[in-house]
């Protein structure tokens, strides 16, 4: 192959699309990705040169330092339509996740192609073809998201493929993708929950004998759980897989703000009550001596340390009860009741049944869910991320659950309040 201009190398990567080489821009003596597009899929669509040219030229003003640069764009020989990109040598996110080094960058990785996604959702175009193949990393390990081979405006007036055509890689599809239906950037932000799983995982969370089969299951499977490790995830997750559109997070600026304040929360080990029912930065923060009446998130430290120490209290009460000794009953303030539980197994109430185990382990991760929301100070708002709601639906699961029920008695004064 002879493209003038062009020393041609290497190749770096092969689809059913195109063929991306490295290769020397021999004007400015820089490397260069130089990608090609399959003869065989120009001879199967007379207009997609046409089209292709014109939308690399609307792509190549999407200038975002997590988007790839495109240099050139054009047609060789006649025939050998060719596109000219950054060469970022730090690899894929598909090779990192092959080789089990994806884990502590999953943040940051899912924060920067985020923004990406943003700047071309604000400038009308939707990417399609989310995947961990088309995020590249340069050599200082910073992520630029590649490949809007198969991006379309907004509005639907750009195409680089037929119509009807199933565009973009079915293991990535949102449900309204695979099904053909109109797209909105929710699409985009659906794909990127299935990068971020497989970022934490090392595996796709649908995936079907074939296309149709996978297509099904990101339509009806229910969202998957995230390892124990990662379940102060499962709420991003969550907002990226909801199958309808709407149930997803409204852009790309507030998937990122959520990011931000999953950072600022981000769980440590936890040795305390204080810190179980808080977060660690709530804590440490409270550790630390301050000015009068400093607030967290909005709302007065008091408000949190009322309620760690109403759960002190309630466990103390229980332990001493079962020793014989006087107690204080928790839901009537520091009122000291006079009575005694005995100390043998006569007239000790029943334990409360076992809780079957998809139901504890689904308790379980909304309690932490609640203690990273309270550890930002998201007490009652925003609607649906909320550490109100999320031991509303505990005590819902598990009305005797007493962490959640004495969070909740404290949190309804506040939210009241509000």
């Amino acid at each position: 192959m002879n493209i003038p201009g062009f020393k041609i190398g290497p190749v770096l990567g092969e689809g059913g699309m195109a063929t991306v080489y490295l290769a020397q821009q021999l004007s400015l003596g820089r490397q260069v990705a130089l990608k090609v597009m399959s003869p065989a899929l120009i001879a199967a669509d007379g207009g997609f040169c046409e089209r292709f040219v014109n939308e690399g030229k609307i792509i190549a003003k999407l200038r975002h330092q997590h988007i790839v640069t495109i240099h050139d764009i054009g047609c060789a020989n006649g025939r050998d339509y060719f596109m000219a990109m950054e060469y970022c040598p730090g690899g894929t996110l598909k090779e990192y996740i092959l080789e089990g080094r994806s884990r502590l960058q999953a943040l940051t990785v899912l924060r920067q192609i985020a923004a990406a996604l943003g700047y071309a959702h604000d400038h009308g175009f939707i990417h399609r073809d989310i995947k961990p193949g088309n995020v590249l990393f340069r050599d200082d390990g910073t992520a630029v998201l590649s490949d809007f081979g198969i991006a379309k405006t907004v509005d639907g007036s750009t195409r680089v493929t037929r119509e009807g055509w199933a565009i973009g890689t079915p293991e990535y599809m949102s449900p309204e993708q695979a099904a053909g239906k109109d797209l909105s950037p929710s699409s985009d932000l659906y794909s990127l929950g299935v990068v971020l799983y497989e970022t934490l995982t090392g595996q796709k969370p649908f995936r079907g004998p074939d296309a149709l089969a996978t297509a099904m299951q990101h339509a009806n499977a229910p969202i998957p759980h995230l390892p124990s490790e990662f379940v102060w995830l499962q709420h991003l997750l969550d907002g990226l897989l909801a199958k309808h559109p709407l149930e997803r997070f409204a852009s790309a600026d507030e998937l990122i703000a959520e990011i931000d304040a999953v950072e600022r929360a981000r769980p440590q080990p936890r040795d305390d009550d204080a810190t179980r029912i808080l977060g660690p930065e709530a804590v440490s923060a409270a550790r630390k001596p301050g000015p009068p009446g400093r607030r967290v998130g909005g709302r007065k430290t008091a408000i949190l340390g009322l309620t760690a120490l109403f759960t002190v209290v309630a466990a103390a009460g229980t332990w001493l009860a079962l020793k014989g000794l006087p107690f204080f009953k928790a839901d009537a303030g520091m009122e000291t009741v006079t009575g005694t539980l005995p100390n043998n197994a006569v007239g000790r109430p029943e334990p409360p049944p076992a809780l079957p185990q998809e139901v504890a382990a689904r308790i379980d991760r909304l309690l932490d869910v609640a203690q990273m929301h309270m550890a930002v100070g998201r007490l009652c708002e925003p609607p649906g991320s909320s550490a109100y709601e999320a031991y509303a639906l505990v005590v819902e699961m598990d009305p005797q659950n007493a962490e959640a029920r004495a969070a909740l008695q404290r949190l309804e004064a506040s939210c009241g309040a509000d």
